[in-house]
């Protein structure tokens, strides 16, 4: 079993709290519980899984005891985020391990100190621009630091941001209605729109697919990072199926209201979906 080189970095210190439920120690108590299990293997350390858990993979239902959460992943790196409102956590990870890489979105729901819910979308080989080793140069060059209290965006005017941006993939509302910023700069599975320019980096889409939506969405929203994930099925990114939505996760980073990062891991149902790894839409 390939084990994780995050495993000295506290993931065995899972102390309990008497704070309320989604406190910030509590939540990340939690997601340290997860990674543990994610890089081991071994959830016997997750001491608050609810009995009735949920635990889907690409949108499917899946055991913790027979799945990616059984393998024991080598994770080359991660961000976790918290969103106490919701009492949600996400996490953004990466497997560059040659033997099989993948990247890896998650939300844990957390009720009442209680996981009950875990939802992944992970990508690999044959997924939408798929490169790990790509991702995970490109996303640590950037910065998802915590913002200053003062300048921190309101939920609403966070998804609003978000919100755009999906609305905007199918060209309808067009790039005038985003409000992105410059530079801004989009990762999508290994591709990196970025060329360290602040007046060249841009985040408007130059190529859209005319039947492209993002449904069903599930977000989550960090204030302190201004960070946003959104959970959905994106119709028309799989060109082979363009009537069926296909697991997607987008993360973005927001500034003074204005987009500085997009990530986007994107599975498809047919290898490349169907583009031969051609240029983003």
């Amino acid at each position: 079993m390939v084990r994780s080189n995050l495993l000295g970095l506290g993931f065995l210190s899972f102390a309990a709290t008497t704070l309320a439920a989604c406190g910030l120690i509590n939540l990340e108590e939690t997601a340290d519980k997860y990674m543990y299990m994610m890089s081991s293997g071994d959830h016997s350390w997750f001491d608050n899984l609810s009995y009735e858990l949920v635990y889907k993979e690409n949108d499917k239902n899946a055991s913790i005891l027979f799945s990616v959460a059984s393998m024991g992943l080598y994770i080359t790196s991660n961000r976790t985020f918290y969103d106490a409102t919701q009492c949600r956590i996400f996490t953004d990870f990466v497997v560059t391990n040659p033997e099989h890489p993948y990247v890896i979105n998650t939300q844990l729901y957390v009720v009442d100190g209680i996981v009950e819910t875990i939802d992944s979308v992970i990508s690999q080989a044959g997924d939408y621009q798929f490169n790990a080793s790509a991702y995970n140069y490109w996303s640590t060059q950037e910065s998802w630091d915590v913002i200053p209290e003062g300048k921190r965006n309101s939920r609403q005017t966070l998804q609003a941001a978000a919100d755009a941006y999906l609305d905007s993939l199918n060209g309808k509302s067009g790039n005038s209605t985003v409000p992105t910023g410059a530079p801004c700069s989009r990762l999508e599975g290994g591709v990196y729109t970025g060329s360290q320019n602040s007046t060249a980096d841009m985040c408007n889409l130059r190529r859209r697919i005319p039947s492209a939506s993002l449904t069903n969405r599930r977000y989550f929203i960090d204030e302190t990072k201004g960070t946003v994930n959104v959970f959905g099925g994106y119709g028309g990114l799989d060109r082979t199926r363009l009537n069926q939505t296909v697991p997607d996760s987008h993360t973005f980073r927001i500034e003074d209201g204005k987009i500085r990062y997009i990530h986007m891991v994107g599975t498809c149902i047919t290898p490349g979906c169907g583009m031969n790894l051609t240029v983003p839409p």
